[in-house]
């Protein structure tokens, strides 16, 4: 066990000593390069007439008796045409009492007053035990020959004295100039105890008693360089932030999260706030409102005034996505009024940033200052890599805040499936039987069903990131090949510098992104058409009638709502759709007589495909009596319905406006678990660490490899069931079997090994084709007689 008592003091012996850079300068005489051969004869030389440079310990008197050799020696450690850009500092071993460092980091250290100030994140005793640690390792490598890397990088968080602003700094420490020496008898260690030592790495007590400090002392010297990793290290913690449940809906929470973007963009004065787009109400709903740093957006919803000015703001965001940056508030014209509003919050610079989700406008995220000039195109530069994660967020809130107003309309639970309504029904009667003999508010008891079986099967758009990019691209493509054309035509009448210039821009961009879209990049070209082209095409049109047919060949290329071309992505989404609301409504209709052999729990839903969950238990129903037979009904139901599924979408494809092709899943898991209406999520989960794995599965299963190939384990046509027990597979075998008789399913099962996933391992798969040469003729009450019949 580790020894939990603080550590007083360094055990070591530690001495400052530059005999080892000596030395390194002795064998630079013969250099290849003149000017470093040069300089070592010249330090030779001064050495020579400073002999004192030469002891095995040193003092800062000594260093600073001796500075300019010193200064001399260094020249190799710390080069001074590298200093004046880099936070470093020559430290004696293991110690904080710097004898050389640059410029940056004096101005640091004068900032923090010492190296523990600036590792502030880093209790005292613990950069002990670090250095004691470390100390050990040396010695291990140096007369064990054993190396035991630290792998854990040194990051200190300092903390602004005045202002409170966070920076991070990675630590790199070079021990090339130190040495460990052994100075008594050097203890022999056998392999047991090695390994015992490295077992209980943090056990000083350990150490000490198999390596005495008293028998090494270290030599020499340390340079430790500090690189500034501000921006990826509170990057990295926004989006932590963000992804946990109430970051903005907890005032503290949200507190800490203005705090870090303050130090992200180091303005100490920075304020933020996030407003939800209610679609129904349109209006917006503030988050934060209760910390008084937050920036307000919302008004008063009753003024008529007040009203048409969040109208525009929503019209505006709603047909273009492009951020708003205001320079300087009190100049302002474009916020319809709203300026006043954001000036009485002492707010002069503002970058109003709309937030998406699925396509859809959602809300807006604020970021403003007092300062004019703070905020500007740079700032949202270094935002925009959260702002997807700002749109979880703020959807997870907005939904938080429905689910709540639900609740109040419903007073304690949100519409339910019909299978376990009964269960609801009788909670609701035992709170009021509560309320009646309390004389108080009853308590909501938990809604949990035990023993229950789950099925799941989805059905995903294959590669849909893949082509939801492309369709993007082949939009920018064109949209930019459009205005090409017209800035040449308008080039030809009118020999204006601009026009040339944008036609340059235009094609470097399209060559960009014929190669690949990155990120940021649609927002870069619809800004710069927006913001650049468009004007320049508006301004001709109204001078020039003769010039004004070639421009509007490329308003007429645009959607007239969103003012970009959309051709691409409106298939795209129109072919995601259709499939979606297709397979969807064929499940829909397909449980009605699934309902029918034995109620169970069905939940539905749409993203880049359908996937859907089911529980069917004993505990599920209050009508009639289980039996397992009801799970094999069920389960072949789901297979010929995922085999009917997919024909219906290889059917559809030739109709689509995109031809997208679908896969198609089906997981077995044949242990019963538990389900609980989770009151805060007003859904259903599974219940227990235990049956956790369960859902991680699920999650993880659609990206599944097969093991030994870089093949993904659902493919276009094909049915992939994964299991991970034998007698599961010889069950579905049966109903594969019984599904190619049927004319469901081709005869070519393979029976494959799957690629480990995080955290999950042991699963296999059978895949079969789909087979749509032929179609099954067969009435519902037939085929549900015939999964009873080969069920049984």
């Amino acid at each position: 066990m580790p020894n939990t008592n603080p550590l007083s003091d360094f055990p070591f012996t530690s001495k400052l000593s530059l005999k080892g850079l000596v030395d390194y300068w002795e064998q630079k005489i013969d250099d290849e390069n003149p000017f470093i051969a040069e300089s070592a004869k010249q330090i030779q030389q001064v050495v020579k007439q400073n002999p004192g440079i030469m002891a095995d310990s040193l003092s800062h008197e000594d260093i600073k008796k001796h500075k300019h050799l010193v200064d001399l020696l260094m020249t190799q450690v710390i080069p001074p045409t590298l200093s004046e850009g880099i936070m470093a500092a020559a430290f004696p071993p293991f110690s904080f009492d710097q004898f050389y460092s640059t410029q940056q980091f004096d101005e640091l250290l004068k900032l923090h007053g010492s190296i523990v100030g600036i590792a502030n994140n880093v209790p005292v005793e613990e950069i002990l035990l670090h250095k004691t640690v470390a100390s050990y390792m040396q010695i291990l490598e140096t007369f064990y020959g054993i190396t035991v890397p630290l792998e854990k990088p040194i990051v200190l968080q300092a903390e602004h004295p005045v202002t409170g602003l966070i920076k991070y700094y990675k630590v790199d420490i070079n021990p090339k100039f130190c040495e460990v020496v052994n100075v008594g008898e050097l203890p022999k260690l056998t392999d047991q105890e090695i390994k015992q030592l490295i077992d209980n790495l943090y056990d000083i007590d350990v150490w000490k008693a198999k390596l005495p400090p008293e028998l090494f002392e270290f030599r020499g010297f340390s340079v430790y360089g500090f690189l500034d990793i501000s921006t990826e290290e509170i990057l990295s913690s926004i989006k932590e932030s963000l992804l946990e449940r109430d970051t903005i809906t907890n005032v503290e929470s949200y507190q800490k999260l203005q705090t870090k973007f303050k130090s992200l963009l180091q303005l100490s004065d920075l304020k933020i706030g996030l407003s939800g787009y209610q679609k129904s109400r349109n209006t917006f709903i503030g988050f934060g409102e209760h910390f008084q740093e937050s920036i307000k957006f919302e008004q008063n919803e009753n003024d008529e005034m007040c009203t048409m000015q969040q109208e525009h703001i929503i019209n505006k965001f709603t047909a273009s996505p492009i951020p708003v940056i205001i320079e300087d508030m009190a100049k302002s014209e474009e916020m319809m009024g709203m300026e006043a509003h954001f000036l009485e919050q002492g707010i002069k610079n503002l970058i109003i940033a709309p937030l998406y989700h699925d396509g859809e406008f959602i809300g807006l995220f604020h970021i403003g200052s007092p300062n004019i000039g703070d905020l500007s195109s740079i700032t949202l530069t270094k935002i925009s890599e959260v702002l997807t994660l700002l749109s979880v967020a703020l959807k997870r809130g907005s939904d938080e805040i429905e689910n709540r107003v639900q609740s109040v309309i419903k007073e304690q639970y949100t519409s339910i499936h019909p299978s376990v309504e009964w269960k609801f029904v009788n909670a609701a009667y035992n709170i009021l039987a509560q309320e009646e003999n309390e004389a108080g508010s009853g308590t909501a008891e938990e809604i949990v069903f035990k023993n229950v079986f789950p099925l799941y099967a989805a059905s995903d758009i294959r590669n849909s990131s893949v082509e939801r990019n492309k369709a993007i691209r082949k939009d920018l493509k064109q949209q930019l090949a459009k205005a090409k054309t017209a800035i040449k035509q308008v080039y030809k009448e009118k020999q204006l510098p601009i026009l040339e210039e944008l036609e340059y821009r235009i094609g470097k961009m399209s060559s960009k992104i014929n190669k690949a879209l990155m990120s940021g990049d649609e927002m870069t070209i619809i800004t710069f058409l927006q913001h650049d082209v468009e004007p320049i095409l508006r301004m001709i049109s109204k001078e020039d009638r003769n010039l004004k047919k070639f421009v509007d060949e490329y308003w007429e290329a645009l959607d007239p709502d969103l003012g970009l071309v959309y051709e691409a992505r409106r298939e795209f989404e129109q072919s995601l759709t259709q499939i979606n609301d297709t397979i969807s409504s064929f499940l829909d209709d397909q449980q009605k007589s699934a309902q029918e052999m034995f109620p169970h729990f069905f939940e539905k839903y749409k993203t880049d495909g359908v996937e859907y969950n089911i529980y069917i238990g004993e505990s599920l129903s209050n009508k009639k009596g289980f039996d397992p037979v009801y799970i094999r009904n069920l389960k072949l139901w789901q297979l010929i319905t995922t085999a009917e599924a997919a024909k219906i979408a290889m059917d559809l494809k030739p109709e689509l406006a995109l031809p997208l092709d679908t896969t198609h899943l089906v997981l077995v898991h044949s242990s019963p678990l538990s389900v609980k209406f989770r009151m805060d999520e007003k859904q259903f989960d599974v219940d227990g660490a235990y049956n956790m794995r369960y859902e991680i599965v699920k999650k993880r299963i659609d990206k599944a490899l097969i093991k030994g190939t870089t093949e993904r384990l659902t493919q276009p046509g094909k049915i992939a069931i994964v299991y991970s027990q034998e007698e599961d597979a010889n069950e579905y075998k049966g109903y594969i079997d019984y599904m190619h008789s049927k004319g469901y399913v081709k005869d070519d099962l393979e029976e494959l090994m799957i690629e480990e996933l995080q955290g999950v391992s042991g699963l296999k798969a059978l895949r079969v084709t789909v087979d749509n040469s032929q179609n099954p003729v067969i009435s519902e009450l037939e085929k549900m007689e015939l999964i009873e019949t080969k069920a049984k």
